[in-house]
């Protein structure tokens, strides 16, 4: 009777291991899908000597953008954002710019410069001419991680309209 219950526990505690090990490695991918997360943002800067929009990575994880959209009152779209502001800026000089990102991959911290002045370049008319028309502009960015998670996130660029309306800070994320 005794070697029959021994020879058991060994098949049970074998069966318990093997429980453990399966839920070890759940936890275990769970946890590394956790730790190469992207968190993909829109950052705009407004200062007297710079204007610039940025799309930035705060994640630990590679972003791969999938696509960017660039709306002006929700009508007019592309996915260069200098196209929807050339009138504005009068074929000016600008600092900075880029045009398609598509399958462009951002490391964690890092940034993508969607579009910069340095105002000293821009008389205070146009200044404000192009703050107007950024304030109108929506830009929504889809990305995936390397799991081909998608995400998005969208924000509205009212921040540059602060001196002459109400603007709303929010960025919208999601998962997809």
């Amino acid at each position: 009777m005794i070697e029959i219950l021994k020879n058991n526990l060994e098949i049970l505690i074998s069966i318990i291991a093997i429980i453990i090990s399966g839920l070890t490695i759940y936890f275990q991918q769970k946890h590394n899908k956790n730790s190469v997360k992207p968190l993909g943002g829109i950052i705009i800067e407004d200062y007297e000597n710079k204007i610039s929009i940025k799309i930035v990575n705060s994640g630990v994880g590679p972003l791969i953008v999938k696509e960017l959209i660039c709306k002006f009152d929700d009508e007019e779209s592309t996915s260069i954002l200098i196209e929807l502001l050339k009138e504005t800026l009068e074929n000016r000089y600008v600092n900075n710019f880029v045009e398609d990102i598509v399958n462009r991959v951002i490391s964690p911290n890092g940034k993508i410069v969607l579009f910069e002045i340095k105002n000293n370049l821009l008389d205070d008319e146009i200044k404000q001419k192009l703050r107007k028309k950024l304030s109108n502009i929506t830009i929504e960015l889809r990305y995936k991680n390397i799991y081909n998670e998608n995400f998005s996130v969208r924000r509205k660029l009212d921040f540059f309209g602060r001196h002459s309306k109400k603007c709303n800070r929010v960025m919208d994320y999601k998962k997809i």
